[in-house]
């Protein structure tokens, strides 16, 4: 797959508010000690499987997510509190093939002179939260996050984590490190954070922003607590 204007709006947030939501298994990762929870809306170009052509209603996908950033065992990776995409056939696809909570949102995406318009909407309309409007413009210039830095550990992340049939599983992703440049962001709105129990602020603690990314994401795999995590560690290609 490839993803197109990647905005990323990371927060603050209470280490121990945010471990209260998930699992026994799954800790919470921080950086200088604090952890961090981030709405991030993009595009999705051309999903496939491999060798595979990009089926009707996977060939440009909207989606947004609400994420924080978590151990299994000593493999950092993303916990997803919620994904909204506005395509049915891509919600209930990955329901079933990775176990992430998928909903189906209204999402819309423009780009003019003044930069790019996000809204988000979440389909159910009994939802506490679910909503994101915001304007960004595209940084004048990017670069890769160093080693150690904020930046790479709430970017350069190869796994990610999730419940499917009731097992902890664990799921892989491949692609070139990041090109980032920081951001200001105007956020009309933002209860995606309702969605956990935790508001946002308007105004994030951080904001990214990467053009274009090529993607290749693996299956995901059960891991066997009682016997350790048996992830295999993916670095960075350069």
């Amino acid at each position: 797959m490839r993803w197109h204007d990647v905005c990323f709006a990371h927060g603050r947030a209470d280490a121990d508010a945010l471990a209260q939501r998930l699992p026994a298994t799954v800790a919470i990762d921080s950086f200088d000690g604090t952890a961090w929870v981030s709405v991030v809306p993009f595009r999705m170009t051309n999903v496939h499987a491999r060798f595979m052509p990009t089926l009707p209603g996977f060939h440009d996908v909207p989606e947004i997510n609400l994420r924080t950033y978590v151990r299994v065992g000593g493999v950092r990776g993303i916990w997803f509190f919620s994904l909204d995409a506005a395509r049915p056939l891509v919600v209930e696809s990955a329901r079933i093939t990775t176990g992430l909570p998928y909903f189906h949102a209204r999402i819309t995406h423009r780009e003019d002179g003044s930069g790019i318009v996000y809204r988000s909407m979440r389909g159910d309309r009994r939802s506490i939260g679910g909503i994101f409007t915001a304007r960004y413009q595209p940084p004048e210039g990017v670069s890769s996050a160093g080693d150690g830095t904020l930046e790479a550990f709430l970017h350069e992340r190869y796994h990610f984590f999730s419940i499917r049939w009731g097992q902890l599983v664990c799921g892989t992703i491949r692609h070139q490190p990041w090109a980032l440049g920081p951001i200001d962001i105007e956020i009309e709105r933002n209860t995606m954070g309702n969605i956990i129990s935790m508001p946002l602020p308007d105004k994030p603690d951080a904001a990214y922003f990467a053009r274009v990314l090529d993607v290749r994401a693996e299956m995901v795999r059960p891991i066997d607590n009682d016997a350790g995590v048996r992830v295999t560690t993916v670095s960075r290609k350069k």
